[in-house]
């Protein structure tokens, strides 16, 4: 069993470090010590450490122990630990009167809202750009299969009619395929087409 006690004024002078630490003795023998009980004193009057001085975890939270009712925000050097940070949160939440938490909550509902609705949007723009990619890989797919086709149709046929061509590029991909397939037997563009076509 630890307890841990933090001080805002100084418990033993006589001690010069910041954390104490004591262990249970028994009054009617000395030689019994609790290894399992433990009290740990931090004072906190005792850490000196200015802001840019702060190394580890102990000293970040020990540094927003001392300095948390004076803070406004979180400074950047606390805000590297989430759990300080958190602390901080609750920290200010229980300075605050019934009227400004319910507020602060409503604000912070507004933005998870706008979070919300971000993640909503970038996950559209995401389904967005993939369909954008597969319609234009069809679109390429169907721009390559006119180009064979006109191609082919110039050295069969020696000149392709302006409307033929604007009719060739103007469908999709699967009408492409049965023009190309018509093709192969064709004797006359009519034939590719199904209908009469002037050469």
């Amino acid at each position: 069993m630890i307890a841990i006690t933090i001080t805002d004024f100084v418990m033993f002078p006589d001690l010069a470090g910041i954390i104490g630490s004591f262990r249970l003795r028994a009054a009617e023998n000395p030689e019994i010590v609790h290894q399992d009980m433990e009290l740990v004193f931090v004072e906190l009057p005792k850490f000196t450490k200015s802001e840019g001085e702060l190394a580890t975890t102990l000293d970040r939270w020990l540094y927003f122990l001392k300095t948390a009712g004076k803070l406004d925000a979180v400074p950047k050097v606390l805000s590297v630990d989430p759990a300080v940070d958190h602390a901080m949160q609750i920290a200010n939440k229980g300075a605050l009167t019934s009227e400004e938490l319910e507020d602060q909550e409503r604000r912070e509902m507004w933005i998870g809202m706008q979070k919300g609705m971000l993640v909503g949007e970038d996950e559209a723009r995401r389904q967005g750009e993939a369909r954008g990619k597969a319609e234009g890989k069809a679109e390429g797919k169907a721009e390559g299969k006119a180009d064979t086709l006109l191609r082919l149709l110039c050295r069969r046929f020696k000149t392709v009619p302006p409307d033929v061509e604007s009719r060739v590029r103007a469908v999709g991909s699967d009408q492409l395929d049965e023009w190309l397939d018509r093709f192969v037997d064709a004797h006359e563009l009519a034939d590719v087409f199904g209908i009469d076509q002037k050469h």
